[in-house]
């Protein structure tokens, strides 16, 4: 199994690169960049982080 950091990050590169579509249609670079922010910010952000992330990566077509 991936650890957090991995799976946010591979969440945010299929963003950016437009492999994935971010949820309710926010701007893919806008929320690659949450993602970041709020994992290295922790605790509470970073496992909001973390499941954001993994929905989106289940969610690519």
């Amino acid at each position: 199994m991936q650890d957090r950091n991995a799976i946010i990050e591979q969440a945010a590169a299929a963003l950016e690169s437009g492999a994935a579509t971010p949820p309710d249609g926010q701007d893919p670079q806008s929320m690659a960049d949450m993602l970041r922010t709020a994992n290295e910010r922790g605790s509470l952000g970073g496992y909001a982080a973390y499941k954001t992330a993994q929905r989106i990566i289940e969610d690519q077509p």
